[in-house]
């Protein structure tokens, strides 16, 4: 037994390519009513003055960049023994480098083993 349908009717018994699963909500409808929650949440936001306040400042404890900052420039810009029985100092890093440039890099001498290749 053949059944014809004519073009563009469907059968009773299949459900049309748009029709949906019973108990489904179509995603257009979803978007929408998120989009009117989030416009009614925000007007009540607005009109109660609700708004998100400026974060407050928070007072500064321990040691602040500035004071490690300062620490530091200390002492690298600035002459200190380091060991006086050595003779070791801190030199600023702007000398050292001016030394450095004036007189080269100190060498060691080389032993026996490190002439022989």
């Amino acid at each position: 037994m053949s059944t014809r349908y004519r073009v563009g009717s469907l059968p009773a018994s299949r459900p049309a390519s748009r029709a949906r699963a019973a108990g489904t909500v179509p995603s257009r409808t979803i978007i929408v009513v998120m989009i009117a929650i989030f416009f009614a949440i925000s007007i009540t936001a607005l009109l109660a003055g609700f708004l998100p306040a400026k974060p407050a400042v928070l007072p500064t404890t321990g040691v602040t960049y500035q004071e490690v900052f300062a620490q530091d420039r200390q002492v690298l810009d600035n002459y200190a023994w380091l060991n006086r029985q050595e003779g070791r100092v801190y030199i600023p890093v702007n000398r050292a480098m001016d030394l450095i440039a004036e007189r080269g890099l100190p060498t060691r001498p080389q032993t026996d083993e490190q002439q022989q290749p």
